[in-house]
């Protein structure tokens, strides 16, 4: 019967197609119950049946037709379990292959596997002989043991291993701390050789100096007159290696002396190479002043700082001066502000025609110059192409203004700060600055306070669109500014992203327009640093746009509200919007803003959040009563209270 199994198996577990056994292959069993290995199968051809139509495979072994096709034979034909159950029969009836009887015996002394019981009587009945069964028991413990101790033992390794990185990885940070600290030593170690190489190339220089000064001979003798000061400011140790000493002589008294003069005089004899000049505030009388330029003469060739501000100068005045910059051909910065010239402005300007090739900085501020006056000017700025900052204010131009905006469009691509303040303008005079504006690419800083502009302000915005990437300070104080339609100035100041300065005060006809004037500067929050809406007329309804305006600044230092009387709780309000700017906000001016105690308590909590805030002005507010006392109790002892 034994054998006879054995032979069913070996015809059953064999695939027709391959002639080779499928119970290790992945196979498939057919509807007809016919079994054969999976990849035979999907190499058969799927052929159509003729008589119905349908695609299938027939069965190789019955010739049974199955409608199938390559993905239901794949997917859906199921294995033959009946090899599982013969395949475990087999490894429990294993038969001998000498007698064709079970072989579940094992000989111990001499290790033989599968001897049935005939083998055991004749060969090994005085052996030591165990069950197979037991035998696969032991084996499968000692297999499990190993596994357990192999499993052990990469575990130890793996932990060695990482141990192994562990320890590599901390020399390799330690090596690189220790590569960062000497490159950090020897980098501070270069750094300080050549600081103190330059130290002594330094004191080289000055003991070299000091020689070659006591060889001269020079003698200074410091005035005890307390009014008197005298100031050598920037001895460039450098320059005077490279033989290019220089020298700025700054005097700084408003009554010079007849011995001071002798001072002056000595310092201007000995000096040839002068750079910068300053001699502001000066009183020396027109001879003297004569002999100031002539011996600044000598140094003609050098001079590119001339500073001659409110030296009492006159029309007389101007002709020594002129005579000293006709032999100047480098100068860039020229200051004679705050002097009454008047027609002598015309010798200045064609003294300085010689340095139009480098003159940067004009300030003509205060010079007591009329309309007629601006011609000369016009001609002398016509002649430059370098100009950076030009001021003119208070000065009675009127339409003169046309002539100083014509000769600045030869320097509109280098101009950057123009002061027009308190010019004599009117609306009409705004269209000649627009049409300078229109051509300027670089104004950071444009003042035209105190001029009745009224709508001409449209012009000035219109003009001012070209610069509006690097305008930085903008000043239309006391400019009479008024209108209805205030819309143009809020799409055009929104234009302007890097403001940093407002100033609107004193101008009290806004009205509506302060909705606007506040919505425009809003994309400029982040930048601006100082608002100044004094005496704006700037009531409860107008709080709200403030309040939204001030919300967005983050960097505010500076706010004047002063001489606005009618915010009422509006004030609360803007007070509180200011929690941005909580971490540069220095100075708050509320003076004349009609403050009650009950308005003090609503902002002192506020007020505390404030860590740079050095003064607060609450002056001239008579209703403030014990509000003061509240605000003091919640600020520091350095916040200063007007």
């Amino acid at each position: 019967m034994a054998a006879s199994r054995y032979f069913i198996q070996e015809q059953s577990l064999q695939c027709s197609l391959c002639s080779e056994s499928w119970v290790d292959k992945d196979h498939r069993v057919l509807p007809c119950q016919h079994t054969f290995c999976l990849q035979c199968l999907l190499e058969q051809n799927f052929a159509k049946n003729t008589f119905i139509a349908k695609t299938g495979i027939k069965c190789p072994d019955c010739e049974e037709f199955h409608e199938l096709n390559k993905e239901m034979v794949r997917t859906s034909l199921p294995k033959n379990y009946f090899a599982n159950s013969l395949n475990r029969a087999l490894l429990d009836e294993k038969l001998c292959e000498k007698h064709e009887q079970l072989s579940t015996l094992f000989c111990i002394s001499h290790n033989i596997e599968n001897l049935c019981s005939i083998c055991f009587d004749n060969d090994h009945s005085q052996c030591q002989v165990s069950t197979m069964n037991r035998q696969l028991k032991n084996k499968e413990l000692i297999k499990s043991h190993l596994n357990i101790e192999e499993n052990n033992q990469k575990e130890l390794l793996s932990e060695i291993e990482q141990i192994e990185k562990d320890y590599l990885l901390k020399i390799q940070n330690d090596f690189k701390m220790i590569r960062q600290v000497s490159k950090k030593l020897r980098k501070q170690r270069e750094d300080s050789l050549m600081n103190l190489s330059k130290d002594i190339t330094k004191q080289k220089n000055l003991l070299e100096y000091l020689e070659n000064f006591s060889k001269n001979k020079l003698q200074l003798t410091i005035l005890k007159n307390p009014k008197v000061e005298y100031q050598l400011k920037e001895i460039d140790y450098q320059n005077y290696i490279n033989n290019e000493f220089s020298l700025t002589l700054n005097i700084l008294n408003n009554n010079t002396t007849d011995t001071d003069k002798g001072h002056i005089t000595k310092i201007l004899q000995i000096n040839n190479n002068l750079k910068k000049v300053n001699l502001s505030n000066s009183r020396c009388g027109q001879d003297y002043w004569s002999t100031i330029c002539r011996l600044l003469e000598k140094s003609s060739y050098r001079l590119k700082e001339v500073n001659f501000s409110d030296c009492d100068l006159t029309e007389k005045f101007c002709k020594p001066i002129e005579k000293l910059l006709d032999e100047c051909c480098q100068i860039e910065l020229f200051n004679i502000s705050d002097n009454g010239l008047g027609t002598g402005i015309q010798n200045i300007c064609n003294g300085l025609e010689k340095s139009s090739s480098t003159l940067k900085e004009l300030n003509f501020s205060d010079c007591d110059l009329t309309e007629k006056l601006c011609k000369p000017i016009e001609k002398l700025l016509n002649e430059c192409c370098q100009i950076e900052l030009f001021n003119i204010s208070d000065n009675r131009l009127g339409t003169g203004i046309q002539n100083i905006c014509n000769g600045l469009e030869k320097s509109s691509s280098t101009l950057k700060e123009l002061n027009f303040s308190d010019c004599d303008l009117t609306e009409k005079l705004c269209k000649p600055i627009e049409k300078l504006l229109n051509e300027c690419c670089q104004i950071e800083l444009f003042n035209i306070s105190d001029n009745r502009l009224g709508t001409g302000i449209q012009n000035i915005c219109n003009g001012l669109e070209k610069s509006s990437a690097t305008l930085k300070e903008l000043n239309f104080s006391n400019c009479d500014l008024k209108g209805e339609n205030w819309d143009f100035f809020e799409i055009q100041m929104r234009k302007f992203c890097n403001l940093e300065v407002i100033n609107l005060k004193n101008n009290k006809k806004i009205g509506n327009g302060f909705l606007s004037i506040c919505s425009g500067f809003a994309n400029s929050g982040t930048t601006l640093k100082e608002i100044n809406l004094s005496n704006c007329n700037i009531t409860k309804s107008y709080c709200s746009s403030l309040q939204i305006l001030l919300s967005l600044c983050s960097s505010l230092e500076i706010i004047d509200l002063s001489l606005n009387s009618c915010m009422g709780k509006g004030l609360s309000d803007i007070i509180n919007s200011l929690k941005r700017s909580s971490k540069t906000l220095r100075e708050i001016s509320l003076s004349k803003c009609n403050i009650t105690e009950k308005r003090c308590k609503e902002i002192k909590d506020v007020l505390m959040k404030f860590d740079k805030l050095n003064i607060i002005d609450l002056s001239f507010n008579f209703q403030i009563g014990n509000g003061l006392f509240h605000i003091r109790s919640q600020l520091s002892n350095s916040v200063r209270i007007i």
